[in-house]
C-alpha cells in the first residue's frame, strides 16, 4: 500500500510493447532497453538489458523529464522489481529551465546481481535537493564486472526490471 499523498510520475510496467527509456550511452546499438516477454516478472513483459564483452556497458534515463517533485512534499523514491547478473546503478539527471545541458549527474545507489526477482526502493531526495534543478530523469547504468587486470569476470550480462515506479509525496 501506498501514503494516501503519494503521487506516481511515472509506472513503467512494460506491458506496452515499448518503454519509456532511452540509451544515453553505450558501446553499440545492442546495449540497450527492449522489452521482452519471457520469464517477466509480472504481467506480459518485462523490460532487458543485454551486455556483452563486445557492449560492456550501458546508460539509459527516462525519455520524458519530470517536474514538481518536491512540490508536495520532500520525498522522492523509485522503486522496482529487478534481477540481474550484473551490478546496476540508479540515479538522476537534472536540467534547469528547459536547457539540454545538465546541471546534475548523479548516482545515488544501486543493487548486486541477484538469480530472484527481488523489489528494491532508491530514496533519490538528496540527489533531487543538491541539484538546482527543476527538471530530472531518472538515469539507470550496467557494466560488466572487471578483475584487477582489466579483464571481465563474465562474457555477458543481463538485467530484468519490472513495475519502474517514480513516487514523490
Amino acid at each position: 500500500r501506498y501514503r494516501s499523498n503519494s503521487q506516481f510520475a511515472f509506472i513503467e510496467a512494460f506491458e506496452g510493447g515499448g518503454t519509456i527509456f532511452q540509451t544515453i550511452v553505450t558501446g553499440t546499438s545492442i546495449s540497450r532497453m527492449t522489452v521482452t516477454g519471457t520469464d517477466p516478472f509480472e504481467g506480459q513483459g518485462s523490460g532487458q538489458i543485454l551486455l556483452s564483452t563486445d557492449d560492456p556497458f550501458v546508460e539509459i534515463a527516462t525519455s520524458p523529464r519530470y517536474r514538481d517533485l518536491l512540490t508536495n512534499g520532500n520525498v522522492v523514491f523509485v522503486e522496482m522489481d529487478y534481477q540481474s547478473d550484473v551490478p546496476v546503478s540508479v540515479g538522476i539527471v537534472g536540467y534547469r529551465n528547459n536547457q539540454e545541458d545538465p546541471v546534475a549527474f548523479t548516482y545515488q545507489a544501486g543493487f548486486n546481481p541477484s538469480e530472484t526477482w527481488n523489489k528494491i526502493y532508491f530514496n533519490l531526495t538528496p540527489a533531487v535537493f543538491g541539484s538546482n534543478a527543476d527538471e530530472f530523469q531518472i538515469v539507470l547504468r550496467a557494466a560488466l564486472p572487471l578483475e584487477e587486470s582489466l579483464s571481465f569476470t563474465q562474457q555477458t550480462g543481463r538485467v530484468w526490471l519490472d513495475n519502474i515506479k517514480l513516487i514523490h509525496f
